[in-house]
């Protein structure tokens, strides 16, 4: 089995970590995860702000 099939059966981690190195695949990752987050934030905070002008 050549190195390319080898590769392609890995799962896709393994294969990221493979081409890169893993501990910035993680940081990667958390960075992901925290500007997700800082968005849901910003869209519940704003849809509170709106909730209350519409109530006033």
């Amino acid at each position: 089995m050549s190195e390319h099939a080898r590769a392609a059966a890995r799962p896709s981690f393994l294969a990221l970590a493979d081409r890169f190195d893993p501990r910035r695949v993680i940081q990667a990752g958390m960075m992901f995860f925290i500007v997700a987050s800082l968005g849901w934030g910003l869209l519940a905070f704003t849809m509170r702000s709106a909730r209350r002008a519409a109530a006033r």
